[in-house]
């Protein structure tokens, strides 16, 4: 007899995306505001834009939407999607408000806290609220050795302003843009823009610097900067913005000057401290007996050494020790992430000499 015995079998899963090449950390956290007015402050994964587009609309008038394309640009793994939108009314005569406050961010951020995921982007232009808003979030997955980045976008009235800002920004900071890009031949909102760099960083290698590289699909900006001696651009970089310029006018050819955050650390330093501390939060040794954790988590740092030194390249060294602190508490102490420093001047020297 083969007949099963009927049977409900409730399982508590935690849904993780496969990810085949080491080297991309993709997994978007997007959460804005969208035309669909039904699947409001709930988390949902989407893999591709037409899935996304199926539950969230797809009419770019609304920022959310507009970013979601973007994010989108080039396929990513997976984006968690949360929509902020709230309505008032029913039936027939909902009133929707899609304004993105720091409250309704905050609201969000808290239903993801538990959800991994490698960067975040609210569809809004950040004020200095929001950023500290978003810093502080990332600050605290960082603390719970979850830690993700976030890319942001604002524009400034002087550069007073821009500094107030970026000395509200923190170490989580992936990129902050002020200019408006033009993609192949179409000008984005200063929001799109935002997205689609935060698609161009996720699909990057995850130690590959921008500084001084060729932006392929960039064609124009909507705001252009001087680098002169007491130039706004120069003081943007100085501050750890995100800025793009024009470098070949007969080729329409734009780049990114320095991709150095406030923080002074280039945006692949940032994305690659994460990605150690998030694989040497060594959660595999937790619920162990004391003398088996010491020795597990022994070998898995020695197994992560490799991984990121030798094999991926990604630091020159990790310098760590592991203490014991009491019966119940061991600590795995990061002492140093050595990095490969960034090229940002080259001297070329010439002598010219007559016979």
């Amino acid at each position: 007899m083969t007949n099963p015995i009927p049977n409900i079998h409730v399982t508590n899963e935690i849904i993780r995306i496969r990810k085949e090449n080491p080297l991309i950390r993709d997994i978007v956290c997007l959460i804005g505001c969208f035309e669909d007015t039904e699947t409001l402050n709930t988390p949902v994964l989407c893999k591709r834009l037409t899935e996304a587009e199926a539950i969230f609309g797809s009419d770019t008038q609304y920022d959310g939407n507009a970013a979601l394309k973007q994010i989108f640009h080039k396929d990513i793994s997976g984006c968690i999607i949360v929509n902020c939108t709230t309505t008032t009314g029913s039936g027939d005569n909902i009133t929707a408000n899609r304004s993105l406050t720091v409250n309704k961010i905050e609201t969000a951020l808290n239903l993801v806290r538990l959800i991994d995921f490698d960067q975040v982007y609210c569809a809004v232009e950040y004020t200095d609220a929001i950023v500290e808003s978003v810093d502080a979030f990332c600050n605290s997955r960082m603390e719970s050795k979850h830690p993700c980045g976030y890319t942001a976008v604002g524009a400034r009235t002087s550069a007073a302003t821009y500094t107030t800002t970026a000395g509200k920004i923190g170490d989580q900071i992936t990129a902050f843009l002020t200019q408006p890009l033009e993609v192949n031949g179409t000008m984005l909102s200063l929001v799109e823009s935002g997205a689609y760099l935060t698609n161009l960083i996720a699909t990057l290698s995850v130690g590959s610097s921008l500084t001084s590289k060729t932006l392929t699909e960039v064609t124009g900006v909507g705001v252009d900067y001087t680098f002169d001696e007491g130039d706004l651009g120069e003081t943007l970089v100085g501050l750890g913005f995100f800025v793009v310029r024009l470098i070949d006018a007969l080729n329409n050819t734009y780049e990114c000057v320095n991709s150095a955050t406030p923080n002074g650390l280039d945006l692949y330093m940032n994305r690659v401290r994460d990605y150690i501390v998030n694989d040497f939060a060594l959660r595999e040794a937790l619920g162990e007996m004391n003398t088996v954790s010491v020795d597990l988590i022994t070998l898995f740092c020695g197994d992560l050494y490799t991984k990121f030194v030798r094999d991926l390249k990604l630091v020159k060294d990790i310098i760590y020790a592991i203490e014991k602190e009491d019966s119940k508490t061991i600590d795995v102490l990061l002492e140093d992430l050595v990095f490969a420093d960034i090229t940002t001047q080259i001297n070329v020297k010439i002598n010219i000499r007559r016979e």
